[in-house]
């Protein structure tokens, strides 16, 4: 018999909710809170904010917990049963829970004014029963495993019926806030308890054998806070809602008095009202594009959509995943140009802008960084914190990431075609492929290539001619030359042509038989190869054969279960989903339905609630869970299997396989700031409607299998266009 777990997928790994807000980041467990006594896969339940850290390059700090014990007239109950559904369109979770004599669902969400909510509706509740709450930062769990801690210890109290946890850290990069807890239940107010200094058992080894009033306290299990608030006298029937709001002096500084005012506008609104406005947010959100294929692909669509939102930092920043502790220093990555497609694939500018913002506001340490390599450009290392510096610039050698800047820049350009954006994103991406130029481009024997470096697959060996590193300053050179035009920049054109001949010449050397190889030593490939496909279009080697470069892809990456990130790496695995997203992505582009393999296959890997892997270990366990660059990638490859653009051609469903019988999709958007609608049953297509939100008129040519029309769309307008 197979093991069943909470979530939408039962028979996979269960990992904990992520709600999130681009500040506050919870991890819920099967309590719809962060009740579990325990880890689970090495993560524990609390509440983080995503740049309060020790140190620049370290994890976000795990802050409090927001627990409930449940305690009948035997003492503590704990939770038997929990059925758990998460909302993606109004990013709520729901929990129907049994626990001995108690029945009950608990809805919980996170709002934008950094409330936690959950809200009891109980259907069976023991007669002298109590529920008991608690802001509590325990950091040993129940196996003894440690949590890391605050440099301070946390201060708990109680007054007007709340609890308050005030916590610091005063090492590095210093901070200090509150939690306040509040609850609002049935009549008025007089089943509600607010206790302090409670004094009871932790851990069996921490007890004191002589202090008979804390053996026999069966209150609250595992409670470190010695505060809580209990809960008598309800019924079935009966409503309960806790508010917790969590508030530090990045927030605001008079943080106490801001969390107060936002629980008190939050008690006076109730909970239908504030649920109501969470909700709306949401949907909002959610409204800008859409589409329909199969119950799990729309759910995963909504998932990944929302969780590029929920751990978008207000500076822009994008992390390749916020499950911590231990991973990637919660830093920015070139990832993030994944996930940038996926915005803007998905209608969603705003947010793409604010990840180019972020390149922007880097800039001046990337001078200061290409400065102290003697250079006159812009270098912005490997890895951003949430103001787009890299603390440890000079000591990589994976360059790339200055070339995924410049090719991020130039992509929200390209969709938005906004002459002001890009007057301000020029230098960024001028400068970086200049300091690309400068520093990694040689002359080698007879010839000019890139100098060695770190390639995709993260291999110890540093190796020269790196193709993707090259075809990102191909296309580099060729976004500043017409960045320049429009804004009537002046560019001594030679240079940039002469490197344009050069490295072409140097592609053409990375290709035999037809393949492109990741670099000018030839062996197995990597990503790079079929990523330099998708960005090179007409820059592309002659010698290089699209459908001959992703077998040969296959055939160095493929693992047990699927694609892996390359024989070469540090990464070997059972599965790579992120991997097979952008194999998707590739071919989708081209036609070819098989994307949706690569499709479905990545959305195997995923934990219970289909937060995706970043891959599966040999033994079958999740590494990371909610891989951001995977659900961003997702949200790529399936835009494109729906609706994709070659020059001037808009392509309808150019990669639906058979199976997906009944498809349909509303403004996509496409580059030139072109929305895309249709629909499409049993490969016949009954709708498609083209929008032209840029303000000059455009001519596009509209394909469909054999069908083609070539339509003009007037600035501004929507047509439909019939097959």
């Amino acid at each position: 018999m197979k093991i069943q777990v909470p979530g939408r997928y039962p028979d996979r790994e269960y990992g904990h909710c992520l709600l999130g807000n681009g500040v506050d980041l919870l991890y819920l467990d099967w309590s719809g809170a962060m009740a579990f006594k325990d880890q689970m896969n090495g993560i524990f339940g609390y509440w983080y904010k995503l740049d309060r850290k020790a140190e620049p390059h370290g994890d976000p700090l795990p802050l409090l917990r927001v627990k409930y014990c449940l305690v009948s007239e035997a003492g503590p109950i704990e939770i038997a049963s929990s059925r758990q559904s998460f909302d993606p369109e109004t990013a709520s979770l729901v929990s129907e829970i049994e626990a001995g004599p108690f029945e009950f669902t608990v809805t919980s969400f996170l709002t934008n004014e950094h409330i936690f909510v959950l809200n009891f509706r109980f259907d069976r509740f023991p007669r002298n029963g109590s529920i008991y709450f608690a802001l509590d930062d325990n950091r040993t769990t129940y196996t003894g495993k440690p949590v890391h801690a605050l440099s301070e210890p946390v201060r708990y109290s109680v007054g007007n019926g709340r609890i308050y946890a005030r916590f610091a850290d005063k090492r590095e990069c210093p901070f200090e806030g509150v939690g306040v807890m509040h609850l609002t239940g049935p009549g008025n107010g007089e089943m509600i308890e607010a206790i302090g200094n409670v004094r009871q058992p932790l851990f069996g080894s921490q007890l004191d054998k002589s202090d008979s009033a804390a053996l026999q306290s069966p209150t609250f299990p595992y409670l470190t806070s010695g505060t809580l608030i209990r809960v008598a006298g309800v019924k079935p029937g009966n409503e309960l809602t806790c508010c917790t709001c969590l508030t530090d002096d990045t927030d605001s500084p008079d943080y106490e008095a801001r969390a107060e005012d936002i629980l008190r506008q939050a008690v006076q609104s109730g909970y239908e009202e504030t649920s109501e406005r969470h909700s709306k947010y949401w949907r909002d959100y959610m409204g800008k594009a859409k589409i329909s294929v199969s119950p799990d692909i729309d759910y995963q669509y909504k998932l990944s959509r929302y969780v590029l939102k929920a751990v978008q930092h207000p500076t822009g920043a994008m992390v390749p995943s916020p499950v911590f502790p231990n991973n990637h220093g919660c830093l920015v990555y070139w990832d993030a140009m994944f996930d940038q497609m996926a915005f803007l694939r998905n209608n969603r500018f705003e947010e793409s802008e604010k990840i180019t913002a972020l390149w922007i506001q880097g800039l001046g340490q990337a001078r200061e960084n290409a400065r102290a390599l003697g250079k006159n450009e812009a270098y912005y290392g490997w890895t951003l914190d949430f103001e787009g510096r890299d603390h440890a610039a000079l000591k990589v050698n994976q360059v790339h990431f200055n070339g995924d800047i410049a090719l991020s820049c130039w992509r929200h350009y390209l969709y938005t075609r906004d002459a002001s954006y890009l007057h301000k994103a020029f230098p960024v991406t001028k400068e970086t492929i200049d300091f690309l130029i400068s520093a990694y481009v040689e002359e080698g024997v007879g010839q000019m290539r890139v100098k060695p470096c770190e390639t995709l697959d993260e291999s110890a060996h540093e190796r020269a001619g790196d193709t993707w590193t090259t075809a990102l300053i191909l296309v580099g050179i060729a976004h500043v030359l017409q960045a320049a035009d429009i804004l009537s920049e002046p560019l001594d054109r030679e240079k940039y042509e002469g490197v344009r001949r050069g490295l072409l010449a140097s592609l053409e050397k990375n290709c035999e038989n037809g393949i492109l190889y990741s670099h000018d030593g030839k062996g197995d490939l990597n990503v790079g190869s079929i990523l330099s496909l998708i960005i090179l279009e007409d820059l592309k080697p002659a010698g290089a054969d699209d459908m001959k470069t992703y077998g040969k892809y296959l055939d160095s990456v493929m693992e047990s279960s699927g694609v892996g990130w390359g024989h070469s790496s540090r990464m070997r695995c059972e599965i790579f989903p992120w991997a097979e997203l952008i194999a998707a992505a590739f071919l989708a582009q081209r036609g070819d339905a098989r994307a949706a393999e690569h499709l479905e296959r990545a959305m195997s890997a995923t934990n219970s609630f289909g937060g995706f892997a970043e891959y599966l270990w040999l033994h079958g366990s999740i590494s990371r869970q909610w891989y951001v660059s995977a659900h961003g990638t997702f949200l790529w490859a399936l835009s494109e299997m729906l609706v994709t653009a070659r020059a001037d051609d808009i392509v309808i469903f150019p990669a639906v396989p058979p199976d997906w019988e009944s498809v349909s999709f509303s403004d996509l958007a496409l580059p030139g700031n072109i929305r895309v609608s249709a629909d499409m049953k049993q490969g016949k297509v009954s709708r498609v409607a083209l929008t032209n939100a840029d303000k000059e008129d455009a001519v596009k040519r509209v394909c469909h299998k054999d069908w083609q029309k070539t339509i003009r769309l007037p600035a501004g307008g929507t047509i439909a266009v019939e097959e």
